[in-house]
């Protein structure tokens, strides 16, 4: 860590302390929360998926991301910590978008919840995972167009929710197909998004340029995803 400066000591500290605290409250809701006859398919999936998201980033951080992180075992875990805020953030703003994994999925066991969790905490690890990918001149090369990157996930993802009934048919009549759907669009536009962010930092301007140019497609999944909902509601 000698080769830290404090600011990037900073957002190591920030990162591991709020990983950290993120993945001691979602696995003791997971140990503390008494399991639903048929709900092991569920439970399994959500001990699973965060380590399976972590895992992901470190073969991105290993092949991809900037040289002096594939050579620094600090910076590598710096990062890594970081995808571990990101997962952790989203796993606390997700009952704002419908879904609630402590109360629906690991406390009620619905699986239609499980899955559109699972699909939300991969369309936001691979958004930040693209922000890792390519070269750049400092720490915020990565943090800035991984914020952007989420942002704008985040954005396509309320305007679903707030113009589909989809987060109802998941957490009230717990529609497994509901889920499966809401989880492959979620997947299909953090894909778009993130590689819209992968590769070497030029500028700012340069990132935002490219975050919405080669994000069409995902505004274009989303006009999709918001018209089939209603056709089927």
């Amino acid at each position: 860590m000698d080769s830290f400066d404090p600011g990037e000591f900073f957002t190591f500290v920030v990162c591991a302390v709020i990983s950290v605290f993120g993945a001691y409250r979602w696995f003791r809701a997971l140990i503390k929360v008494r399991p639903r006859p048929g709900s092991a398919p569920v439970r399994l999936a959500l001990w699973l998926l965060p380590i399976s998201l972590l895992l992901l980033l470190q073969i991105v951080l290993s092949r991809w991301a900037d040289p002096v992180v594939r050579s620094s075992r600090f910076y590598d875990l710096l990062f890594l910590f970081g995808g571990g805020a990101w997962v952790s953030g989203t796993v606390f703003l997700m009952p704002w978008f419908g879904v609630d994994v402590r109360i629906d999925a690991m406390e009620q066991g619905n699986a239609a919840s499980a899955i559109a969790a699972c699909g939300a905490l991969t369309g936001t690890m691979i958004c930040y995972a693209g922000s890792n990918i390519g070269q750049g001149d400092s720490i915020a090369t990565t943090f800035i167009p991984a914020i952007g990157a989420t942002g704008l996930f985040a954005l396509l993802w309320m305007l679903v929710t707030a113009m589909t009934p989809v987060a109802v048919t998941i957490a009230i009549e717990r529609q497994t197909a509901a889920g499966v759907r809401l989880a492959i669009y979620l997947t299909i536009i953090g894909s778009v998004i993130g590689r819209a962010c992968a590769g070497n930092w030029i500028s700012l301007e340069n990132t935002i340029h490219d975050l919405f140019v080669m994000s069409w497609s995902a505004a274009l999944a989303t006009i999709v995803f918001i018209l089939q909902e209603r056709m089927i509601r």
